[in-house]
């Protein structure tokens, strides 16, 4: 999901394996008319008008695409048209402009690259129904990181403009409902984490530990993830020694 809360004066930056499907469903429970998603099929349909997602609902899948890309291409650029799941933040901010940018608060939720990739790993399995050892689907990020079945292992693009963090707060997937606490209590959403469902859950195994990771693997996923891993600091003997 990609959200430009206009009632709330916040945007959303949806990375990938951070519970942000589960984080799309909850905060559709505050969003109002005029604001603004994109959002991921297991969300539809949403609480929200025909053009604030430019995902199809699940009823009317064809139709819906037609009619917006005429709609974008030959009457015009509706806003809800645009918006994509896990949009750039430069593409975001050109899409709002200087104003809306520089004035809202925007969001984004990151988790340790070690353990996102393990995740990334197993649903991209899942979702594109082949089986991959771990050490080929690295393999094929470092030779073909735009190939579909790796593509978007990096979260890095999302939040970042120019190298410099885009995002006012980024939540840490690890602490996760004690940040959106206090994403709640800095924009007075009457939202709860207590209340967050769980979406796309169950793919890893237990073995799918990230204190399990060979030496190589973990140099590997550092070497791939080096400008987060620098963002943010992470050390992986910190994290899982």
């Amino acid at each position: 999901m990609t959200i430009i809360s206009n009632t709330h004066r916040y945007i959303f930056l949806k990375t990938r394996k951070t519970a942000g499907t589960s984080i799309e469903k909850w905060l559709c429970g505050a969003l109002q008319e005029g604001d603004k998603i994109a959002t991921a099929p297991e969300n539809l349909p949403l609480p929200v008008g025909f053009w604030d997602t430019s995902n199809e609902v699940s009823h009317f899948k064809v139709g819906e695409r037609i009619v917006k890309q005429f709609c974008c291409h030959v009457l015009g650029r509706p806003i809800g048209t645009m918006l994509r799941e896990h949009m750039r933040a430069a593409a975001v901010k050109d899409l709002v402009g200087e104003e809306a940018w520089g004035t809202y608060r925007k969001y984004c939720v990151e988790r340790d690259p070690w353990d996102r990739m393990l995740s990334f790993w197993r649903w991209r399995q899942v979702r594109e129904k082949v089986e991959l050892e771990f050490d080929a689907f690295l393999d094929m990020i470092e030779q073909s990181p735009n190939s579909s079945l790796v593509r978007g292992y990096s979260n890095y693009l999302i939040y970042t403009i120019d190298g410099k963090l885009a995002a006012d707060r980024v939540l840490s997937f690890r602490d996760l409902h004690q940040d959106l606490q206090k994403m709640c209590d800095e924009l007075g959403l009457p939202l709860s984490p207590e209340t967050l469902p769980f979406q796309k859950a169950g793919h890893r195994t237990r073995e799918d530990s990230a204190a399990g990771l060979t030496a190589a693997q973990v140099e590997r996923i550092s070497r791939l993830c080096q400008a987060e891993i620098d963002l943010f600091g992470w050390d992986f003997g910190k994290e899982y020694g």
